[in-house]
């Protein structure tokens, strides 16, 4: 780190190591410089903590937001609470929602009342659409369904519950699917 080549202290620096052939350990270095009575540099003194199981499930966890970013079809994590654990970028576009509504810990049910008040739960009120929503996701048993969007894009719908209470839904755009159908 420039902190070490200059001499300074220096904080929170991972060191990568390799025990055994193949096995690399993690160790997060805090140090300060020590220096004699001439002002001689003498080394550092410091701590050192082992950080490779943190290291490994960051490294881990971002895979795993990786591979959720980049699914074909879009995605969404609702905890028992019905809020918002993960929803991807498909899954924001294909149900044409604003960034605020995407943000962990969002209410399921403030997504479902602003997907009503801008219409795309077809006709009734918002606070209607909301109790019929919120008792679907209570009382779920694995169910598929479309969802035909203002714009006429049809989006398939596949939700399943999580042990714990959450439920993942996936998100597909079948609009060319269901022309082809519509034709035959």
């Amino acid at each position: 780190s420039t902190a070490m080549r200059e001499k300074r202290a220096f904080q929170d620096v991972p060191l990568h190591c390799l025990t055994t052939p193949g096995e690399k350990r993690v160790i997060r270095l805090n140090g300060k410089p020590v220096y004699d009575q001439d002002g001689g540099f003498l080394g550092y003194r410091g701590t050192g903590t082992g950080i490779t199981a943190e290291w490994r499930a960051s490294a881990s966890a971002k895979v795993l937001r990786d591979s959720i970013e980049n699914l074909a079809t879009g995605l969404s994590v609702f905890n028992a609470d019905r809020r918002l654990v993960v929803m991807n970028r498909i899954g924001a576009e294909l149900l044409a929602l604003p960034q605020d509504m995407t943000v962990p810990g969002t209410l399921f049910d403030d997504m479902i009342r602003h997907m009503s008040h801008r219409g795309s739960l077809g006709t009734g009120h918002e606070e209607e659409h909301v109790r019929g929503e919120v008792g679907l996701f209570t009382h779920l048993i694995p169910s598929r369904f479309e969802h035909v969007r203002t714009d006429g894009r049809v989006i398939e719908v596949n939700r399943r519950r999580l042990p714990g209470g959450g439920v993942i839904s996936t998100y597909a755009d079948v609009t060319d699917r269901k022309r082809v159908e519509d034709a035959l």
